[in-house]
C-alpha cells in the first residue's frame, strides 16, 4: 500500500529552512497521502529524520522500479496508474 501511494501520485514534499517549515507541491490529497505513506515507513525505520530526508521511502523505492507509463487521473476513468517494472514488494 506504502509503494502505491508513494509511486501512484505526483505531489512532492520539502522541508523548507527559510520558513521552518514544511511545503507540499500538488493536490492537496495526493500530498497528504505522500506525507502519510512517508510516516508509515517511518515507523518501520528507527533511523529515519523526516527533516533531512522528508522522501526517503519514495526516493528509496525510485532506485529499485523503472516507470513504463502513466495513465494520469481522468474525470472518465476516475482513476490513475502507473505501470513499473521492478517492483521485488509483497
Amino acid at each position: 500500500m506504502v509503494a502505491l501511494a508513494t509511486i501512484n501520485n505526483r505531489a512532492t514534499i520539502s522541508y523548507n529552512n527559510e520558513i521552518k517549515d514544511w511545503e507540499c507541491f500538488g493536490e492537496p490529497t495526493e500530498a497528504a497521502i505522500k506525507v502519510f505513506a512517508e510516516k508509515l515507513n517511518k515507523i518501520n525505520s528507527a533511523a529515519y529524520d523526516m527533516k533531512a530526508s522528508p522522501k526517503k521511502s519514495e526516493d528509496d523505492l525510485r532506485k529499485s522500479i523503472q516507470e513504463i507509463a502513466v495513465l494520469d487521473f481522468s474525470s472518465e476513468r476516475k482513476t490513475m496508474s502507473t505501470v513499473v517494472k521492478g517492483y521485488q514488494g509483497a
